[in-house]
């Protein structure tokens, strides 16, 4: 999987720079402490990195035809069977296809995103059939619980939420309307905690330079 993922900044950063610039990106990609880890470590971490990224090079290596199209719906569906905030991947992709395509011509716009979407969808529907055979829901989750638990009741013990608190949240409607106010403040603390972790992990002391660089 981690192979993967550098074949895929390798050539998706060749296609925007030139290739000496695209092996230095592998290069630093391949030596961050926090990629080493992912790779290392058992978890999904990495194997979701990877289909992400074959899905971003489906869609941005070149310009789109249909069985790239088709490809990168695909991938982008495994993505989503690997982790559910795949999701993002969907506005991305539509969104591209529909601008990248010349103006006047709506049908081929309409048409690619038409087989993204086919693609994607027939690649997660048995995964959802599956879920409505067992459980009575199409898109039968608990995210709302883990939800619920980080930004509402962190402080709590996590066996004391689940045996007592949890059955108060059906939907993630219910922890919103819960506490509004610490449902919003909790998350723009997180995002803010998260961004200044995400950076100290990504970009090391001695990548400093480089990033400012890149920057300007």
């Amino acid at each position: 999987a981690s192979f993967i993922v550098l074949l895929c900044v390798y050539f998706l950063l060749k296609k925007s720079f030139d290739p000496l610039f695209a092996v230095l990106a592998m290069a630093a990609t391949a030596s961050n402490k926090q990629f080493f880890l992912s790779g290392y470590y058992v978890g999904t971490d990495m194997a979701f990195f990877s289909v992400v990224c074959l899905a971003l090079l489906a869609l941005f290596a070149r310009c789109p035809n249909l069985y790239r199209v088709a490809l990168a719906g695909f991938f982008t569906g495994i993505a989503y069977w690997t982790r559910y905030n795949a999701v993002f991947l969907i506005p991305t992709g539509l969104c591209y296809l529909y601008f990248k395509t010349p103006l006047g011509n709506t049908h081929k716009r309409l048409t690619l995103c038409g087989i993204y979407l086919a693609a994607f969808i027939s690649t997660i529907f048995p995964w959802h059939m599956f879920l409505f055979a067992r459980k009575g829901k199409f898109f039968y989750n608990k995210n709302h619980l883990n939800m619920a638990f980080d930004l509402l009741h962190e402080n709590e013990k996590k066996d004391y939420f689940s045996h007592f608190l949890s059955q108060k949240y059906q939907y993630a409607a219910d922890v919103i309307a819960a506490n509004p106010s610490a449902f919003v403040w909790n998350i723009l603390v997180n995002v803010a905690n998260h961004l200044i972790d995400a950076f100290q992990f990504l970009v090391p002391d001695y990548m400093g330079p480089f990033f400012v660089a890149g920057i300007i």
